[in-house]
């Protein structure tokens, strides 16, 4: 099993009737021009492969964003993450600090008349000395939406490109699907729900999720929110291994 597959992971939200995604938690919502915005997340992961091992970890990341432009903005990311492996045969508990930085870009590529197209990417890097050593990959997301007024369908496709690899041979690509609908309630509380479905060829896994997210605004430019997802089907074809699994998580952004 590769480490990758347990933390590939991602939030993504959509805030229903504005033309222009002014709320900080609007998944096309990009900085103006010279406004910042802070995203700190944590998050506490574990999957379940079964008569393999089991495999948690608690991952506290910021991502700091600048608008350069209109429906532009750059961006860098920092992560710490706490691992723990615990196989189903033997005693052996092994434990890890896994750092990891990402540097990027997005833009708008469609953003009128209640339809919104999204394109993101970044280069990043990760640090995992008792598995995977220094892992280096680009990542490419497109992501489009529509506003009908009551909620908004969206659907988002993310695919992670490995570049380099100091321990193992991560040389496949990943790929995380997911399709889901927003709604706004009260202009204070955004829900969000749907499905994901996450492909790493490096070992053939493959498997599917229930997504679900609830943030409050304090006002357009700050929020906090809540998020948890259920794998419910997981399968490593080349272990020939089956694994489920969920993640729970808090979440604040401000925007100034």
């Amino acid at each position: 099993m590769k480490l990758s597959t347990v933390l590939l992971s991602s939030a993504f939200i959509l805030v229903a009737g504005n033309t222009y995604a002014t709320e900080v938690t609007h998944p096309f919502y990009v900085p103006g021009q010279k406004e910042v915005m802070s995203d700190t997340t944590y998050t506490f992961n574990s999957v379940d492969f079964d008569d393999v091992a089991k495999v948690t970890d608690n991952t506290l990341a910021e991502k700091i964003s600048f608008g350069v432009y209109k429906d532009l903005a750059v961006y860098v990311t920092g992560e710490n993450s706490w691992t723990r492996r615990n196989p189903d045969r033997g005693p052996v508990v092994d434990e890890d600090r896994n750092l990891g930085w990402n540097i990027g870009g997005t833009y708008n590529l469609l953003n009128a008349n209640n339809t919104y197209v999204q394109i993101d990417a970044n280069y990043g890097q990760r640090e995992n000395v008792a598995t995977v050593g220094e892992y280096k990959a680009v990542t490419v997301a497109l992501k489009g939406g529509y506003d009908f007024g009551w909620a908004i369908p969206y659907a988002r496709v993310i695919g992670e490109f490995p570049i380099a690899q100091s321990k193992q041979s991560l040389n496949d690509p990943m790929y995380d699907a997911y399709i889901g609908a927003y709604r706004l309630f009260a202009d204070k509380v955004a829900v969000d729900a749907g499905v994901r479905y996450k492909w790493d060829k490096n070992d053939d896994a493959k498997d599917w999720s229930i997504v679900a997210r609830a943030d409050y605004l304090f006002t357009n430019k700050i929020s906090a929110g809540v998020f948890g997802s259920y794998m419910f089907d997981g399968r490593e074809d080349d272990f020939d291994s089956d694994y489920d699994g969920y993640t729970v998580g808090v979440n604040l952004k401000a925007a100034f």
